[in-house]
């Protein structure tokens, strides 16, 4: 059995017992769950990274950095690309490591006898949850990084007291679950954040920095918002690594930023039809800031982006943006099966309303792109991750690409 098969024979095996994966609040409701982890933890300093964009950068970039100092940190993050053991990382000094197979499947069978005995209602991402705290409780580890699946206030990791808390940055995002004003979606992120702990932002507005005052007013919280650079957001979140690893007294080893390799976070893969690049922009702010600069280029690049659900006014502004920064004809809008896919129909409606209908192609079939001889620059893969994982595995399987560091 292959990774792909393994990996798939996985989330069968998730799905069939906790349900596709959704967010599903209830910190109540999982406390017993993960009640011997909260109290063994208690000792390891916690760094909980919330944010609408940035979160994956900021915990792997902290990761390394930290590992380079000889500390062992373990990090949760999600989604994956590939495969789900990327959720699950290991750091020591040069290593980097993953669950293995055999102990993740060992695991999940435990949390499956334990939902069973229990009559425990468990969703496939706290599931996961559970396999990556059972699995770091070998490791004597010096720090633990959770990022943040989705929002901060009632995200699973939120059962732990978090010593030091970074909220990279704030917009839309999810609406329809962490409500659509700045303030709303900012209550939801600081959620993180308990007293006597540290908190790091990046924010650009006034009023969100004023708010967080207030909202850690009589927590004994340590607060810095450090200024952001508003045209790199990978700036930004590099210097909230640089700022903290100072204030721990550690060594920030930029010239090794340059060899980070983040899943499908400006990735790029290539063989012998060329090169593909990879960028998981997929909200209104990180597509604006990363169209930014690909509309500085000079070299002619194919476009396919696809979308994963949200809202209709969400996916117009993104259309809208789209058709702003980068020339007719070169996107084609793409879509894949998924639960979270969104529907082709009403791609196409908001494009007929928008009247943008004839700037895009639109694929019926993806993949057919890709059987094409790819005859000047780089192809250029944005929009859901989903979407970028499943672009990956076929170009792997059927043109032996292979990730070009």
């Amino acid at each position: 059995m292959n990774l792909f098969e393994w990996n798939d024979l996985m989330i069968q095996k998730l799905q069939a017992n906790f349900g596709f994966e959704v967010f599903t609040p209830g910190l109540d409701r999982t406390y017993v769950l993960y009640r011997r982890f909260i109290e063994k933890y208690k000792k390891i300093p916690v760094i909980t990274i919330a944010g609408t964009n940035g979160k994956g950068q900021t915990s792997y970039s902290l990761a390394k950095m930290l590992a380079l100092n000889n500390k062992k940190v373990a990090v949760w993050s999600s989604p994956h690309i590939l495969y789900l053991n990327e959720r699950f990382q290991f750091f020591n000094n040069q290593e980097h490591d993953f669950v293995s197979n055999d102990k993740f499947e060992t695991i999940l069978n435990e949390i499956i006898l334990l939902k069973e005995e229990k009559q425990k209602r468990i969703s496939f991402y706290e599931a996961l949850f559970y396999i990556f705290l059972k699995w770091i409780e070998e490791l004597n580890l010096d720090f633990i990084i959770f990022e943040v699946g989705l929002g901060g206030r009632l995200d699973a990791v939120n059962h732990f007291n978090s010593n030091i808390n970074i909220v990279t940055s704030i917009s839309r995002d999810h609406v329809e679950i962490l409500g659509n004003s700045y303030s709303r979606i900012l209550f939801e992120k600081l959620g993180i954040v308990k007293s006597n702990s540290k908190l790091y932002t990046s924010f650009h507005l006034n009023f969100l920095t004023n708010l967080t005052k207030e909202y850690i007013l009589n927590k004994n919280v340590s607060y810095l918002n450090l200024d952001p650079d508003l045209d790199d957001y990978f700036k930004s979140n590099q210097n909230l690594v640089k700022q903290l690893m100072l204030d721990l007294k550690l060594i920030y080893y930029e010239h090794e930023l340059n060899k980070l390799n983040l899943k499908g976070r400006y990735e790029t893969y290539s063989d012998e039809f060329g090169r593909v690049m990879f960028n998981g922009a997929h909200n209104i702010d990180g597509i604006r800031s990363f169209l930014k600069k690909e509309c500085l280029k000079f070299e002619r690049n194919n476009y396919l982006v696809s979308f994963s659900k949200r809202t209709e006014k969400e996916l117009r502004t993104i259309i809208k943006i789209i058709a702003f920064y980068l020339p007719k004809n070169s996107v084609s809008i793409c879509f894949f099966e998924h639960p979270k896919a969104e529907k082709r129909d009403i791609i196409i409606k908001i494009l007929d309303d928008l009247n943008l209908r004839e700037y895009f192609q639109v694929e019926a079939n993806w993949k057919q792109y890709f059987s094409k001889s790819r005859p000047y620059g780089q192809i250029t893969v944005f929009g859901s991750f989903y979407f970028i994982g499943e672009v990956q595995r076929y170009l792997i399987i059927n043109f032996n690409t292979h990730c070009h560091k």
